[in-house]
């Protein structure tokens, strides 16, 4: 396996997740999740083109990246780079299912909401680059995508494009 310098490794390890947390956010919209079961499991903001927008876009970012890495890893990258959007969504979903169950309003704070998609995304890609990762540098992705997930989202918030700045 080849070896990668450490901001390298944070870089492919997250990536693929951050596009796939941030696409819904510009292309989501229309039917929701909630519209295709009874009740409110996961709230208005959880749309199924959001969703496949973000698993499509994160595997395409892992596709843009894998070009430039080495022959024999573009495809174990591409295939990380799919489940770990798979993961992402399937973490934001998991987020907004809790906080519906804790009775948590709709578009309120939840300390998952920042680091769930990436615990999830890590978490599918596993069986993929698992090999790299390691306690210090997962401490590192959590701590970093807490910090740029409420930095971005004040960006977000402040550009008209998120309702709320968290």
């Amino acid at each position: 396996m080849q070896s990668f310098d450490i901001i390298t490794l944070f870089l492919l390890l997250v990536l693929p997740a951050y596009v796939a947390n941030a696409i819904p956010v510009i292309l989501g919209g229309g039917k929701t999740f909630d519209g295709l079961i009874r009740g409110k499991a996961f709230g208005s903001n959880k749309t199924i083109r959001g969703f496949f927008s973000g698993i499509i876009f994160g595997t395409l970012a892992a596709f843009a990246i894998a070009m430039a890495l080495p022959a024999y890893m573009v495809m174990p990258y591409v295939i990380f780079g799919f489940l770990s959007s798979l993961g992402t969504m399937a973490g934001d979903l998991l987020g907004s299912f809790i906080k519906r169950r804790l009775g948590i309003e709709e578009g309120r704070p939840f300390f998952l909401d920042q680091v769930l998609f990436i615990i999830v995304a890590l978490g599918f890609g596993y069986p993929v680059l698992g090999g790299y990762y390691t306690a210090g540098l997962m401490i590192a992705i959590l701590v970093l995508t807490y910090i740029f997930h409420v930095l971005f989202n004040v960006i977000a918030n402040r550009l008209g494009i998120k309702k709320v700045p968290w």
